[in-house]
Parts: C-alpha cells; sequence; structure tokens
C-alpha cells in the first residue's frame, strides 16, 4: 500500500527535525529550518527542506560564510519511504557571495552525473 499525504509529511517533519539538529550541533544562534510539506491537493507526494546556517569569525561577530543544504523528497520507488530527489549543500562565502564548495545529488540524472562536487 503506497505511503499516505499524512504519512509522507510526518516522514518530512522527522527529517527536518534531524536537518535541524545537525545545524544546531555548530553552537550558532544564526539558522533557519523550512519544511514545505506535500499538498493534499496533488497525487504528488513532494516536499522541501531547506536550511541554512551563517558562519562567524571567532571572537568576532563578523559574518564570513552561509552553509546551505536543500533537500527535494519524494517517495522510494515502492512509494513506502521518503527518498531523497535532489539534495545540494553550499558552503558560500558572504563577502562575494561565490560558492566556496558546493555538493550536488541527483536521484534520476540521465545526461548529467547523478553527484559532483564543484
Amino acid at each position: 500500500m503506497p505511503i499516505s499525504h499524512r504519512d509522507f509529511n510526518e516522514q518530512v517533519v522527522t527529517f527536518a527535525t534531524d536537518v535541524e539538529n545537525a545545524i544546531t550541533a555548530l553552537r550558532n544562534d544564526d539558522w533557519q529550518v523550512e519544511a514545505g510539506l506535500a499538498s493534499q491537493d496533488s497525487d504528488r507526494l513532494r516536499a522541501v527542506v531547506d536550511g541554512s546556517v551563517q558562519l562567524r569569525a571567532t571572537g568576532d561577530n563578523t559574518v564570513l560564510a552561509e552553509l546551505s543544504a536543500v533537500y527535494k523528497l519524494c517517495v522510494d520507488s515502492f512509494s513506502h519511504y521518503l527518498a531523497v530527489e535532489h539534495s545540494s549543500f553550499v558552503l558560500k562565502a558572504k563577502l562575494d557571495r561565490a560558492p566556496i564548495i558546493r555538493w550536488e545529488y541527483d536521484r534520476d540524472a540521465r545526461s548529467k552525473p547523478s553527484s559532483h562536487i564543484q
């Protein structure tokens, strides 16, 4: 039996809480995590979890960089569990906004690598 909207959204909230716990382990108060849950009006089970944290200099309040994680979530091929359709982790300098490092993953990549590091 395929997963229901309610069960899918419960798994998304649990996943978002895990992301929040990972971010707060950095001991920084300047963070946010948002979860866009699957709509009851849609047949498709899709959700987005977006988290970010400002990274500051030691002994200074200057923001040097921002670490962000974005997960686009779907159901697995058996329609029973939460799966990551796409994820992106970016460490971006705040002074020039250029990515310092970026990891990406795509579950169904066809004409490109399924994951890469920039």
